[in-house]
């Protein structure tokens, strides 16, 4: 594998699929999953509970995927200058930037958790501008305590042919309903 790339275009990316900021017990989920392929750079970071997968066009030489430590490759990131060149032979991988030279050892893609896949049971049609005015309309009433998880998203439901959306932040609570165009078992 090997790619050419703006700073902060691999900052983003690393920003997006890090997961925690607390080391995992399963050393293996320390590691992002890197994958050039078809001119975009896949990206997945899991904690088990939660994956994250990105992706996103970039300048690729070689295609190829690798398994590297996110915290450290990100303190590398941070540190370089402009274009960065990652280099991945066989596990060795060398990342550089004008007159800067890193080099990690990868782990083997093969080891790293499947992406869930998802099958969808239902599928919608909405505007996106009604959608985003439904969110609009109850996010306030969202808890931003992560230590209260359950009350910091979006609690949606779909049936007969309606949308409702609720939020709470155990103290307020929001709800809206609205109209849709709904195709049931969609794969």
């Amino acid at each position: 594998m090997k790619i050419i790339s703006k700073k902060e275009i691999l900052q983003d990316q690393l920003q997006k699929t890090l997961i925690s900021n607390i080391k995992s017990p399963i050393p293996i989920l320390n590691n992002l999953f890197f994958e050039a392929k078809d001119g975009y750079l896949t990206t997945i970071g899991t904690d088990m509970n939660i994956s994250i997968k990105y992706k996103q066009k970039i300048d690729i030489e070689k295609d190829g995927s690798i398994l590297l430590p996110g915290r450290k490759l990100t303190e590398i990131i941070n540190n370089l200058e402009d274009e960065i060149i990652i280099d991945v032979d066989n596990l060795k991988t060398k990342i550089s930037s004008k007159g800067s030279i890193f080099h990690l050892m990868g782990i083997p893609p093969e080891e790293f958790p499947s992406f869930p896949k998802i099958k969808w049971d239902i599928e919608f049609k909405i505007l996106s501008n009604i959608l985003l005015e439904m969110i609009r309309m109850v996010i306030f009433s969202a808890s931003q305590d992560e230590t209260l998880i359950p009350f910091c998203g979006i609690y949606l439901e779909l049936g007969n042919n309606k949308i409702k959306m609720v939020t709470s932040d155990k103290y307020r609570l929001s709800v809206i309903l609205d109209n849709l165009e709904i195709k049931d078992s969609i794969s």
